[in-house]
C-alpha cells in the first residue's frame, strides 16, 4: 500500500532507532529514497538506474546489465528489513522481489510470529544486540539439542566439553551454548569428545567449568585452539542459579558470551582463517565472509562490492 507523507518521518525514526542497518550510510539512504519515491503521492518510480545514479554515486554510464551493485544492495537491504520486522517494531516494511516499492503496515502490539523462523538472519547481518539475542533463546528447554556427528572441511569445527560434576544447571546452560553457536555462527558444532583428522577445517575446544556453591553459580570459559596449548579467548559470568533463567542479568550475561564467541567476524573466527585449512579455496571463501560483517559493522561500503565479487567467485569455484 502507498506510504503517507506524514508517517515517513516516524518510520525513519523507527528503522534508525532499530540498528537494522548496521552504520552503513548507503543502507539507510537507499531506504530513505525508496521510501520517498513509495509515497502516494509521488508519480515517480525508481529503476536500477537512477538508484544507481541518485544513491551509490554511479556515473551517467552506468550499465545494469554489467554492474551488480544495485540487485547487491537491494539483496542486502531485504535482509537488514528482515530483522527490523523480527524485532519490537512498530511497522512491518517489506520491498517485494524485482520491485523498488517500500511497503509499510502499522505492527499490532506484541512481538512478530515469525521470530523462531528466521532469527538465523540476526547474525547473517551482523546484528549483535543482547537484546536481540535473548529472544531468540526464548523458547529454550534445558534437553540437549542435536549437533553435527562429523568434521565440516568448509568452516571451523567446535567442540564444547564440561570440566566438572554433572548437574541440572550445566545441562542447561551448556543447551544455551550450544544453540548460541548453531543458530547464530559459521562453525560445525561437534559432539562432545569428537576430534577431526588432517584435511578438514581447524579445530578447537570450549572448556566449560561450572562451580555451584550456597545456591550461586560461576561459570568459566577457556576457548582452546587444536593443539590444547593456546587460549583463544576466555569469558565468566557469576551470579544466582536461580537467575539463570530467561530475562535476567546472568541469563543475558552467558547469552552474550555464547554470541561473543559465536560472531563470524570475532575473535575466534580470525583465529581459524589464521590456521592451516585442508583446502585453500575453503579458506579463502571463510576469509571472504569474515570480511563482510566487516563491511556491515563499519562504514566499509565503498568495500562491499568487492567482498561481493569475493563470496560470487567462491560461489562459481563450489567452495561456498
Amino acid at each position: 500500500m502507498p506510504v503517507n507523507s506524514d508517517d515517513i518521518p516516524h518510520i525513519l525514526k523507527d528503522v534508525k532507532d532499530s540498528g537494522c542497518f548496521g552504520r552503513s550510510q548507503r543502507q539507510m539512504k537507499l531506504f530513505e529514497y525508496l521510501l520517498d519515491h513509495s509515497r502516494a503521492d509521488n508519480e515517480v518510480r525508481p529503476s536500477q538506474y537512477s538508484i544507481a545514479l541518485d544513491v551509490i554515486g554511479r556515473p551517467e554510464s552506468f550499465d545494469a546489465a554489467t554492474d551488480s551493485i544495485v540487485r547487491v544492495e537491494m539483496h542486502r537491504l531485504r535482509a537488514n528489513l528482515e530483522i527490523y520486522n523480527n524485532s519490537e517494531s512498530k511497522y512491518i516494511i517489506t520491498v517485494p522481489p524485482a520491485s523498488f516499492h517500500v511497503s509499510v503496515l502499522q505492527r499490532k502490539k506484541g512481538l512478530s510470529g515469525a521470530w523462531a523462523k528466521n532469527s538465523k538472519l540476526i547474525m547473517a547481518a551482523g546484528v549483535t544486540s543482547i537484546a536481540v539475542i535473548s529472544l531468540g533463546f526464548a523458547s529454550i528447554s534445558s534437553p540437549r539439542l542435536p549437533s553435527n556427528d562429523s568434521c565440516a572441511k568448509d568452516r571451523p569445527n567446535l567442540n564444547v566439553s564440561y570440566i566438572g560434576a554433572p548437574s541440572n544447571s550445566r545441562d542447561y546452560i551448556e543447551s544455551l551454548l550450544r544453540s548460541t553457536l548453531s543458530e547464530y555462527s559459521g562453525f560445525n558444532l561437534l559432539e562432545a569428545g569428537q576430534s577431526c583428522e588432517k584435511g578438514a577445517a581447524p579445530s578447537f575446544d570450549i572448556k566449560m567449568t561450572l562451580l555451584e556453591e550456597n545456591g550461586r553459580l560461576s561459570l568459566s570459559l577457556n576457548v582452546l585452539d587444536a593443539d590444547h596449548s593456546k587460549i583463544v579467548e576466555s569469558h565468566h559470568a557469576a551470579g544466582m542459579i536461580a537467575d539463570a533463567r530467561p530475562g535476567t542479568a546472568l541469563y543475558l550475561k552467558i547469552a552474550e558470551i555464547g554470541n561473543l564467541i559465536a560472531l563470524p567476524s570475532g575473535t575466534l573466527a580470525r583465529e581459524a582463517y589464521r590456521h592451516d585449512w585442508g583446502s585453500a579455496d575453503y579458506k579463502r571463501s571463510y576469509g571472504c565472509l569474515i570480511s563482510m560483517y566487516d563491511s556491515f559493522a563499519g562504514e566499509l561500503d565503498s568495500e562491499f562490492e568487492n567482498v561481493h565479487s569475493c563470496l560470487e567467485k567462491s560461489v562459481r569455484s563450489g567452495s561456498a
